[in-house]
């Protein structure tokens, strides 16, 4: 009989804060694989993701808002907003809730396994996306994505921190 597997080392979201730990700017490098028999390989691509707190939001009394938004670039004018999550504490984790499309989607961040989920169940098309931390800087990322107008896929890769002013053109004198 076999021993069990080990647990792999984590990393444990300060308090527990996956709010905090998100805000920022993100490069998101992704391949693009056929979800189906062959898996086979479409794309790779890469973007920027900020994600900072929503100041326009609703209040609401614990919960914080945060607004993602996705380019090719750090620029501002570069970057379009996507949505805008709803991040509700509790002592099984940190619910979230946001619109998309219309539709009410929803997630959850379990600290105890540094993993969230976000599901998108809209209307003729179904997309979750799972990310687990890996440490104070990266996350690994996993989406499924199928519709009923396109090649049902599945996108993997990481998310790395990214500090902003290190891609700023410095003048020359």
């Amino acid at each position: 009989m076999s021993a069990a597997p080990t647990n792999v080392l984590r990393y444990d979201v300060p308090n527990g804060d996956f709010c905090a730990y998100l805000k920022g700017f993100w490069k998101r490098n992704l391949e693009w694989r056929h979800f189906g028999a062959s898996f086979k390989h479409l794309r790779s691509t890469n973007n920027v993701v900020f994600i900072e707190e929503d100041l326009d939001a609703a209040r609401q009394p614990h919960t914080q808002f945060l607004r993602w938004s996705f380019g090719r670039t750090h620029k501002k004018q570069d970057l379009a907003s996507a949505y805008t999550v709803q991040f509700i504490p509790d002592e099984q984790g940190t619910f979230m809730e946001w619109s998309f499309e219309g539709v009410t989607c929803h997630g959850v961040f379990k600290p105890e396994a540094s993993v969230a989920i976000l599901n998108f169940c809209l209307q003729a098309s179904m997309v979750t996306i799972t990310y687990r931390v890996l440490d104070a800087n990266t996350m690994a990322v996993c989406i499924v994505d199928v519709d009923s107008e396109h090649t049902p896929t599945i996108q993997y890769g990481n998310m790395y921190r990214i500090n902003p002013s290190k891609y700023e053109r410095e003048l020359e004198d």
